[in-house]
């Protein structure tokens, strides 16, 4: 028989028989190998127990309770003093400072004129929406009002209108102020009139300034007014939560609403507690709080007061209203666990059986200070078998 190529002459008789056997079929008969080679393969895989890898981190051994908290403030709507058409000069959730420009009303409408953000300005909106789209909750859908009139806000400020002569009616806090970049006052402008009260007259727009410091909100909610004292267990229902936007391009009239102004930088915020969490956190004093919207903490007083019947927790702070100023409702975290350690999966912890043994039971051989004990078992002759055994002990009670 000669040899098939270079194959050794014992293989070339392997597939001599093998073609003689199956004859055509014989690339069919591999193949049909190779696939039930693969599907038992694919059968002990499934059976069988994979280690899988963990990364092994140190936090926390215990979740913090989360909570929706109600932000109670000092506020106060501000109405319209004349009609006209509105101009807004205040950036939205912002500080204001008594006496700077809030809003200026004219009799006609003023025309819009273009106006172009930096690629600075306009990498800062970008950031901003992302990070809203990023942290979107649908079930709380308000909170895309309240950032529609931060993101307008902020385009205000970028392109001018809120301090600078982006518009033609656009007026600077130094006309406003009657005062000059140095300080002294300026009376040679003959187009600013000053009014009585909080207002100037800036050519036929009548300019509305701020009485005292605090942030603008160009919204209301129907909770301004609301202190500690007159809170309702109704008015911790989310669902029942409306929202009136209160910017608008239509002619206003006086005595319409126009803006909410926080004028106290104190505010508190109050959870409602079960039982059990009021009994837990009973002795309390400060406690540390985790916000969910941007992950900052900070610290307040805390109590427990009563509401129509339940009990609620009160947290006062004294700074970080501005952050959390277009938010009624606040999702946080209160910081009451802070033991740390190595956080180990469940799947990862493997069970063994140990035996108790009485310690009497142990003997120390002369010379050495190994413990060992006498095992006896039942041979297959029915005779007792006892055997030495040097044990590891893993606990001593």
């Amino acid at each position: 028989m000669a040899s098939n190529g270079n194959l050794p002459d014992f293989l070339s008789g392997i597939l001599y028989r093998l073609k003689r056997l199956f004859g055509r079929n014989l690339e069919a008969a591999a193949f049909c190998l190779f696939f039930l080679y693969m599907i038992i393969s694919a059968a002990f895989y499934v059976n069988s127990r994979h280690i899988v890898s963990y990364q092994v981190v140190q936090g926390p051994l215990s979740r913090n309770e989360t909570y929706t908290g109600l932000s109670i403030r000092e506020e106060s709507i501000v109405k319209a003093e004349t009609s006209g058409y509105i101009t807004y000069y205040a950036r939205e959730g912002n500080k204001i400072n008594a006496q700077g420009a809030v809003y200026g009303l004219s009799p006609n409408r003023t025309s819009e004129t273009e106006t172009s953000l930096s690629q600075e300005d306009l990498s800062k909106v970008r950031e901003s929406m992302m990070n809203f789209s990023k942290n979107f909750n649908a079930s709380k859908f308000i909170n895309t009002y309240s950032f529609k009139y931060q993101l307008e806000g902020s385009i205000l400020q970028y392109a001018g209108v809120t301090g600078q002569s982006a518009t033609p009616r656009a007026v600077t806090y130094e006309q406003l102020s009657g005062q000059t970049e140095d300080g002294e006052t300026q009376n040679n402008d003959q187009n600013v009139v000053y009014g009585l009260n909080n207002t100037v007259t800036y050519g036929d727009q009548t300019i509305s300034k701020s009485l005292s410091d605090g942030i603008v909100l160009y919204s209301e909610d129907g909770y301004t007014g609301k202190t500690i004292e007159t809170i309702t267990k109704q008015d911790f229902d989310q669902n029942s939560y409306h929202e009136t936007d209160l910017k608008t391009r239509e002619k206003v009239r006086a005595g319409d609403d126009i803006y909410t102004i926080i004028t106290d930088e104190r505010w508190s915020l109050l959870i409602p507690l079960s039982d059990k969490q009021a009994v837990k956190l009973h002795n309390r004093k400060t406690i540390r709080v985790k916000f969910l919207k941007d992950g900052m903490t900070q610290s307040g007083d805390f109590s427990i007061i009563n509401i129509d019947g339940g009990k609620y927790g009160k947290i006062d702070f004294n700074k970080g209203l501005v952050r959390y100023a277009t938010d009624r409702f606040l999702d946080i975290e209160l910081v009451t666990n802070t033991v740390t350690g190595l956080k180990i999966p469940l799947s990862s912890i493997v069970t063994k059986e140990f035996y108790l043994l009485p310690s009497t039971f142990a003997i120390q051989e002369e010379g050495s200070t190994e413990e060992t004990f006498y095992l006896g078992t039942r041979g297959k002759d029915g005779k007792t078998v006892t055997t030495i055994i040097r044990p590891t002990i893993y606990f001593r009670q």
